[in-house]
């Protein structure tokens, strides 16, 4: 008798798949049905013109095929061997659409074996808990002989491993009776087939009808009118799945009907109520401002009274004062309300509108429909490698765009087109926002600069910026040559200088200014952030908003202190312009100076303490003004100072490409500047400077140019900025929360086991050193056991790259794509060397060979690569702007849904600055002079709150109840045991834990 070895079989499978490699046990004999699919055909004819279809479909995917035929009876269809089995999953997730038909890839029904001789018993799905039935039946007759046991095909096969061969032919020859106690006629005409090999099953199909399969002795007991009886109970069972399935069905699309009218209820309520929070958040507005501009005019009242009585006494101009001062506190108090109504306000103009969705719902489009979709992303999508295009659409067809679709990359607008296309939300996703961040020489303060080119969906490199183009460059500049008012300075810095004895450490102020061109894209607003967070500026500014609403809490930093000026509505439009945003570091003393409210969008004034060595501040002002304010600010500073910005005008022609007539009025009004104020231009003191390649400013009509200046005054220039050389006091540890009480008892176990270790305790105290001995000891002790069991303060966590699957996948293919650009600029034989070495390299020189002709790519492999990798970071960026824009949106419906459920609406307002204790203080003893070291700072503030609060003595007060029995009670009892401090520290060690704790 021939006894199998599977066993042996079954080591060499473990050894092959250590290697990596992938086996599987053969399912039937012949052909191998696991990579087998087929379609379904109406006809012999229908057959024979769909396989060339499939085969074209087949191939555009790149799936490669053993075999393919067309069978006829019974069932038309066309069959395919496909070689993997990857293949065969990716076939029944995306089947072939041909003329408006969709064909469904099938396979024939088989069962994967487990192991060589691993037995089945089919329907069984008639039985109840058949599973455990034919287990506890094997271990009654055969004893514990299963290694594997399991249902198949929805619970009408069992399948079974056995620990022998001996057991498993022994289980073949017996019969099988596991349900021989049914009752009824059920048990007796729908017993269970088998048991047969799971491999001969598999080789002859499975049947629908198992009660056919010869050679067993389930079917030769049974006789013609129980076959024809069981096949005609599964017909009937098959009937009523498929009427049950039909009425599920109906019954889940009503549901979704019914789902859907009662979102879109939702959703008209919500509709409403935003509409009504709005209006009521707009009235209250308006009140709050008429109630403001009501109290400023009777204040400016007061004061030209004030100043124009002459004749008043003493008493009166006091009451006068008096009632000026409280008419200024009810002022302030006021402004603070009228700014708490208007980031109400502003966050309700800015929380997306509920839109009521149609009945049938547009389903949301994918990477792969947006790249058939999108004539861009096609183009992106010809250059990309034949694994992305795989991964991202396997199932389109690649093509080439004509060379008149290709996008041009976009330059900086020109200033005589900015006017009247200013947007006030730039939420088109046609407007990117790539910075490209450039470092700029100090020549008096640093400046990160960011280079904005737009254009639809086209990124392109900025040009060669000059060492001294210490500005932003923006995409459109209007043309402010009619009126001296439109003149927009980008920065101001008005610096007061201390004496060179003073600045010990010098150091360097950094200040990151950029033109954002509008605040609305939350792309745009996180790659700001993440550039802010970077660089970390003392001071930051960033210029145009384009919003008449507060846009600074979109700039997720934490560590800045943020002053805005909204910018001002279009009349004619929706739009605004303008708008300013200043932030500075919060270990920087800063305070907002108010201006003129004509001046509002365009200037941002903050006064700013900069402490120094000696214990005294630098008094320093960021101002943006307009030049017939500039040129007196300028002339009356005590300090030496300088200014950075867009002046938009130019002083020698040699700063500009192209005469523009309308900067010629611009170029005397600054020559004028530097005159009157006695200011020296950087830029003019450059004699190699030419616009053609140190420019700052490259519009579409005006050509390139420079009009951002650096002007610093002639009388001092700012080199460094004292520091401070105190050391900063340590981390305190942080309190322990409500459910962390533990700490405290852990705390006071290790207080103890430290004292009890510590040598140095013991020692009496005698006199001061001893004194100091045992106090840094008791210190030590304390720190340590603070340190390990209480948390210290942490900093912020670093801001997380945005990173999904296809994000992922695109950097990868981003840095092959590098490493072959830099083998192909060196040598083909690099390329080559790479295509040995590296299996991914052969698809991209394969895509490359089988290019067209007339493809622009075409021209070389290097041009081709470098298409390739622009066309990959279009798609990274499309990827990171859709998780971004779907974060944003997840965030506001959130905070709107809290507060609709009845949360806070605490929420919806602009996050406000922390206010801090203050880091300077005016010297009260020498006037004009700033207070900044933390001893200086205490002392003053104790000073004033000493003298604030100081009272005289009250008279003695008669308390009749220090006579009452109770309370002479108490006082014989602790004049009798009085608590004595401070204590002597040479009692034992155990009494000095007690009074410690």
């Amino acid at each position: 008798m021939v006894v199998p070895r599977p066993h042996w079989l079954n080591d060499i499978k473990t050894i092959l798949e250590s290697r990596g490699l992938s086996v599987r046990w053969k399912v039937n004999s012949g052909d191998d049905r696991t990579r087998r699919v087929f379609f379904l055909t109406d006809s012999e004819t229908h057959s024979r013109a769909l396989r060339p279809l499939l085969d074209c479909y087949l191939m555009e995917a790149e799936i490669a095929v053993q075999g393919a035929w067309s069978l006829k009876t019974p069932n038309p269809r066309v069959v395919f061997d496909v070689v993997s089995l990857d293949h065969v999953q990716w076939l029944h997730d995306h089947p072939p659409t041909i003329d408006g038909r969709t064909y469904y890839a099938s396979q024939y029904c088989f069962v994967q074996p487990l192991f060589a001789f691993e037995l089945t018993i089919m329907r069984c799905h008639e039985f109840q808990s058949a599973h455990s039935t034919i287990d506890n039946y094997i271990q009654r007759r055969y004893g514990d002989v299963i290694a594997h046991s399991r249902m198949a095909l929805d619970g009408d096969l069992y399948c079974v491993v056995f620990k022998h061969w001996e057991t498993a032919d022994r289980f073949l020859r017996d019969s099988f009776d596991a349900f021989e106690g049914s009752e009824g006629s059920y048990g007796r005409n729908f017993a269970p087939v088998g048991p047969y090999l799971l491999y001969l099953v598999n080789s002859m199909g499975v049947p629908r009808d198992p009660s056919y399969l010869g050679g067993g002795p389930a079917s030769e007991a049974q006789s013609v009118e129980v076959k024809n009886l069981c096949a005609q109970m599964e017909d009937i069972r098959e009937q009523g799945a498929s009427a049950m399935n039909s009425f599920h069905a109906i019954l889940h699309e009503f549901r979704g009907v019914i789902n859907h009218l009662v979102s879109q209820s939702n959703q008209t309520t919500s509709t409403l109520g935003s509409l009504a929070a709005s209006m009521i958040a707009s009235n209250n507005v308006n009140h709050i401002s008429s109630h403001v501009q009501s109290l400023r005019m009777e204040r400016n009242s007061l004061q030209m009274t004030l100043l124009l009585s002459a004749s008043l006494d003493d008493f009166a101009r006091q009451q006068l004062t008096h009632q000026l001062s409280d008419l200024s506190s009810q002022l302030s108090a006021t402004q603070r309300q009228l700014d708490n109504a208007l980031a109400h306000s502003t966050a309700l103009d800015h929380t997306p509108m509920p839109t009521i969705a149609s009945l049938s719902p547009v389903p949301v489009p994918t990477l792969a429909s947006a790249i058939s979709t999108t004539p861009m992303l096609q183009q992106a999508a010809v250059a990309s490698s034949p694994i992305v295009a795989s991964n991202l659409s396997r199932s389109q067809t690649l093509h080439h765009p004509p060379p008149s679709q290709a996008t041009q990359g976009g330059t900086r607008t020109s200033p005589d087109r900015m006017e009247g296309s200013d947007m006030e939300e730039s939420d088109s996703d046609e407007v990117p926002f790539p910075a490209f961040l450039k470092p700029a020489c100090a020549l008096i303060v640093p400046i990160a600069l960011m280079e904005c080119h737009f254009s639809k969906l086209i990124i392109e490199h900025c040009q060669k910026l000059s060492p001294l183009s210490l500005l932003p460059a923006r995409l459109s500049r209007n043309s402010l040559s009619r009126i001296t008012a439109m003149f927009l300075f980008a920065l101001i810095l008005f610096v007061s200088l201390l004496p060179p004895a003073r600045a010990s450490v010098p150091s360097t102020l950094q200040v990151f200014a950029l033109n954002s061109n509008g605040l609305a894209d939350p792309m745009k607003c996180n790659s700001i952030s993440r550039a802010i967070s970077d660089t970390s500026p003392h001071v930051w500014v960033i210029n145009e908003t384009k919003s008449s609403h507060s846009t600074a809490h979109r700039l997720h930093l934490r560590d800045y202190n943020a002053f805005e000026s909204p910018g001002l509505p279009n009349s004619h439009s929706t739009s605004s312009r303008w708008g300013v945003i200043v932030g500075v570091r919060r270990n920087i003393s800063a305070q907002y100076v108010p201006v003129n409210p004509s001046l509002q969008g365009h200037v941002v004034v903050v006064d700013i303490i900069i402490s120094s060595s000696s214990g005294r501040g630098v008094d320093m002002a960021v101002v943006r003004h307009f030049w017939s304010q500039v040129t007196d600010l300028c002339s009356s500073s005590p300090h030496s100072w300088s200014l950075y910005g867009d002046c938009n005008a130019t002083t020698s022609d040699c700063e500009v490409t192209t005469i523009s007539p309308h900067r010629l009025p611009n170029r005397q009004c600054f020559q004028n500047f530097l005159c009157e104020a006695r200011g020296i231009d950087l830029w003019s003191d450059r004699i190699d400077r030419h616009a053609s390649e140190l420019f700052t400013c490259r519009g579409t009509t005006t050509g390139k140019s420079i009009i951002d200046r650096a002007i610093h005054s002639s009388y001092g220039c700012f080199a460094a900025l004292p520091t401070d050389s105190q050391t900063p006091s340590p981390w305190r540890d942080l309190y322990p929360k409500q459910n962390e009480q533990y700490r405290f008892v852990d705390f006071m176990n290790a207080v103890d086991r430290g004292i009890a270790e510590s040598n140095q305790l013991e020692t009496p105290v005698l006199d001061d050193p001893s004194f100091s001995t045992r106090f840094h000891s008791l210190s030590t002790v304390f720190t340590a056991a603070a340190s390990t069991l209480f948390e210290a303060p942490r900093s912020y966590s670093p801001a997380k790259c945005i990173t999904s699957l296809s994000i992922r996948l695109l950097v990868r293919e981003s840095w092959r794509l590098g490493r072959l650009i830099f083998a192909a600029r060196r040598s083909q034989q690099q390329v080559r060397h790479l295509a040995r070495v590296c299996s991914w390299v052969t698809p991209y020189l394969d895509t490359f060979a089988c290019l067209p002709q007339q493809a622009p790519e075409r021209h070389s492999l290097l041009h081709y690569l470098l298409s390739t990798r622009r066309a990959i970071a279009k798609l990274r960026y499309r990827e990171e702007k859709d998780i971004l824009k779907s974060r944003s949106l997840q965030s506001s419906r959130g905070k709107i849904t809290a507060v609709l459920m009845g949360a806070s609406a605490k929420r919806l307002y602009p996050r406000s600055s922390f206010v801090g204790p203050p880091l300077a203080l005016l010297d009260p003893l020498q006037p004009g002079q700033f207070l900044v070291t933390p001893a200086d700072v205490k002392r003053a503030s104790t000073t004033y709150f000493v003298d604030l609060f100081t009272r005289q003595e009250r008279s003695p007060v008669p308390k009749p109840w220090l006579s009452t029995p109770s309370v002479r009670t108490i006082n014989d009892h602790v004049q009798s045991d009085p608590f004595v401090w401070p204590r002597d520290l040479n009692h034992p060690i155990t009494a000095f834990r007690d009074m410690a704790r």
